[in-house]
């Protein structure tokens, strides 16, 4: 006899959504380490010829895929919460105690509340996943320092004059 909180499966259910996020945070990933191996060492380009290399476009497109990435990663993680939270509540044949769901619950916002600590005791996988989820934020942080730029050297091939003034010594 099935049960009414028993989980239901379609073919795109919360397994498919994980999988398809995972592959394409790690696609996003690599584009962007690809991306920001092209520009490494290279000059910064002002001419139109090329956007990739101009500074502003480089370090929007960098930007961008860093969010995704993060995004993709974020997502994936939290339908694995719900996904461990609710398997969690259904092993226990007598019932969990309103007590641990409300730790556990509370893991979710992150790991920065004195509950989700407790929650590493009732339910570590959860406790580890929250942690996992709120270290995403360090994609955004770390990643769009990644991009070294060369700068361009500018040297005159031709004699460049110099206007002095000659002030006359005031003691005098």
């Amino acid at each position: 006899l099935r049960s009414d909180f028993a989980p239901r499966q379609g073919f795109f259910g919360s397994r498919f959504n994980m999988l398809l996020c995972f592959i394409l945070g790690t696609a996003l990933a690599v584009i962007h380490h690809l991306f920001y191996s092209y520009l490494d060492g290279k000059a910064i380009s002002t001419e139109s010829e090329n956007n990739l290399r101009k500074q502003s476009i480089a370090k929007a497109i960098g930007n961008a895929l860093a969010y995704l990435v993060k995004a993709s990663f974020a997502f994936a993680i939290s339908v694995a919460f719900v996904q461990q939270f609710w398997a969690r509540l259904r092993r226990h044949k007598g019932g969990v105690p309103i007590k641990e769901i409300d730790v556990v619950a509370d893991c979710k916002e992150g790991i920065a509340t004195l509950s989700a600590f407790t929650a590493w005791y009732y339910a570590f996988w959860l406790f580890a996943m929250s942690a996992l989820a709120s270290s995403m934020a360090l994609i955004s942080i770390i990643v769009p320092g990644a991009l070294k730029v060369a700068s361009a050297s500018l040297h005159a091939s031709s004699p460049c004059s110099v206007n002095t003034v000659n002030l006359p010594n005031g003691s005098d």
